[in-house]
């Protein structure tokens, strides 16, 4: 059985009752240890966080600025020093793995979203097909985050997915006169 770090702090609290009394202390301040050096990651976890937030938005910005110099310098109105350059260089690694690591967070919590939306709307009846065919649309929604991880940015995207819909609307009101 694996516990998580509160229950492993409970577990040694409470067997810490039943031990003899220098080794009860010392699983006590293990114990304290724990929890204390558990809620100083959790806020430098918050504050790492943060900061690659800022440092994303930071990026941002050069990358524009970067932009605006070159077509500056490309027009032959500025004769300064190539700035562009060394701004357009710039490389966050760490940045970069974060915003990553938050766009895929995002795009799994998104399809967890659609998917549970779709299987709230079928088991309150605001669907009416088989469930079979609920069943394989929801688990295909639910089978894109695998695919996510590894997909090529190739278009599929929600504005494919607003386009269908209104191709099959277009289609369906043709099919109504």
């Amino acid at each position: 059985m694996r516990l998580n770090i509160s229950e492993l702090i409970h577990a040694a609290y409470h067997a810490a009752r039943y031990l003899p009394k220098a080794s009860s202390q010392l699983i006590r301040d293990l114990a304290e240890r724990l929890d204390t050096t558990q809620a100083a990651l959790c806020e430098s976890l918050k504050i790492r966080d943060a900061l690659a937030a800022e440092n994303a938005a930071i990026k941002t910005m050069n990358d524009c600025l970067s932009e605006e110099l070159r077509s500056y310098e490309s027009d032959g109105a500025f004769e300064g020093p190539k700035m562009h350059l060394l701004w357009w260089r710039m490389e966050t690694p760490a940045t970069d793995a974060w915003v990553n690591e938050q766009r895929a967070a995002g795009r799994v919590e998104g399809v967890n979203f659609a998917a549970a939306r779709l299987a709230a709307a079928f088991n309150n009846g605001f669907i009416d097909k088989p469930t079979a065919e609920v069943y394989d649309v929801v688990k295909a929604v639910l089978g894109a985050k695998e695919e996510l991880a590894t997909a090529p940015d190739d278009g599929l995207s929600g504005e494919y997915a607003e386009q269908a819909l209104n191709d099959w609307a277009a289609q369906l009101r043709g099919s109504q006169v």
